[in-house]
């Protein structure tokens, strides 16, 4: 079960070890007692014990890191960069997607062999949540919409569903740490339903599991970006951009 450390089993070369050859049976019960309690199977609350616990091995992607992660959004922006931190200190992850395989091939290669299972699912279907989360001990949720569609609104992604998940995560009872990455701005009195949809699943998520961590970040801005890469293709595609405020 989980939180149990066993211990290797009392071997013949330990009672050489502990008792030379020619010292009387009694001897021998009296070094088998005391090595038998030391290599007893006993337990630990989880609580206290970092999600680390069980690495092996000397860091770096072929090694064990002791962590089981769960990452949603993955395909994202932000995701690729995370899953291959993750990966790199050889932590095994479960990334749920709702995309094709051309989608997040490129995710496979940032771990060891075995390490990296990509998983389908549906924001909307719980058991696929459940079925994701409940063998990890790290959950990092960081799917988000920055407009609406027929299909998901911002309530359906910003609020519904990290509801949803962290009420999950605390349901299972492997889930040691969940990161919910939100916006900085977040409000529930802001005036853009982004920003307030984000304030409101905030609070849902801390009100599920209160250990949640809470991350919320600027505008990112990088090679694959969505906010730079927009202004570069209208300035490519139309012979005029328009400023706000006039570029003050």
């Amino acid at each position: 079960p989980r939180g149990t450390v066993r211990r290797t089993m009392l071997s013949t070369r330990q009672l050489q070890r502990a008792v030379p050859r020619g010292y009387p049976a009694a001897a021998v019960d009296a070094a088998r007692q005391a090595l038998g309690d030391a290599n007893k199977v006993f337990t630990r609350d989880n609580s206290s014990l970092p999600v680390t616990f069980e690495h092996r091995g000397t860091g770096g992607r072929s090694s064990i890191s002791g962590i089981t992660s769960t990452v949603f959004g993955a395909t994202g922006f932000l995701g690729r960069y995370v899953v291959n931190h993750i990966g790199k200190s050889g932590s095994r992850m479960i990334l749920p997607a709702r995309c094709n395989e051309n989608a997040r091939q490129h995710l496979k290669v940032m771990g060891d062999l075995g390490q990296i299972v990509n998983l389908d699912y549906s924001i909307r279907d719980d058991d696929a949540i459940k079925y994701a989360v409940e063998r990890s001990n790290v959950v990092v949720n960081m799917v988000g919409r920055e407009w609406e569609t027929r299909n998901f609104s911002f309530h359906d992604v910003h609020v519904d569903f990290p509801a949803r998940l962290a009420e999950i995560c605390k349901s299972v009872g492997t889930v040691d740490r969940l990161i919910h990455v939100s916006a900085l701005g977040a409000a529930e009195d802001h005036p853009s339903d982004y920003y307030r949809t984000k304030a409101i699943g905030d609070a849902a998520v801390m009100n599920a599991f209160p250990n949640a961590t809470l991350v919320r970040p600027a505008k990112l801005i990088g090679t694959e970006d969505r906010l730079l890469n927009v202004f570069a293709e209208h300035a490519c595609k139309f012979p005029a951009t328009p400023l706000i405020d006039d570029g003050g």
